[in-house]
């Protein structure tokens, strides 16, 4: 979920950068849904403009992506944000060719070359097939019959 520990801590453009791109990312396939809020609610707490905060919100609101300028910055700061960008595309259980498109575009963005990118991209293919699969698991466990062993 959403590491305030990696994100106080960065710079406030770095925070901003952040913030449009899971902004873009949310509404790149169109569809808005509540995890997603949650990741744009809390990245927006960071901000410290409450003018740039208004602006990604309308951007939102208009399912506009921001405009991504290069981010040059440590090579681990953005790998973690592309590892986050990549949660938030994937967050739905779906995957879709647009969020694929716009997530290249932030790889592209963070300075990644093309296998660095299809890594991360393969990442989260994984990942939504094992979240596809979480939900019929979570159906079966449901109705199960509680067990505790005495040890």
């Amino acid at each position: 979920m959403f590491d305030f520990a990696f994100i106080d801590p960065l710079p406030p453009e770095e925070k901003r950068w952040l913030a449009q791109a899971i902004v873009g990312m949310a509404v790149a396939d169109d569809s808005l849904v509540k995890p997603e809020m949650i990741y744009i609610q809390s990245i927006l707490k960071c901000i410290e403009s409450k003018d740039d905060a208004d602006e990604l919100v309308t951007m939102l609101k208009q399912k506009k992506k921001p405009k991504l300028h290069l981010l040059k910055t440590e090579r681990e700061r953005a790998s973690r944000m592309f590892v986050i960008l990549a949660e938030v595309a994937v967050i739905d259980n779906r995957f879709t060719q647009q969020e694929a498109e716009y997530l290249q575009h932030i790889g592209e963005r963070l300075g990644f070359d093309a296998e660095s990118i299809h890594r991360v991209m393969n990442w989260a293919s994984d990942v939504t097939a094992c979240l596809k699969k979480s939900s019929p698991l979570i159906h079966k466990l449901k109705d199960t019959t509680p067990f505790f062993k005495n040890i």
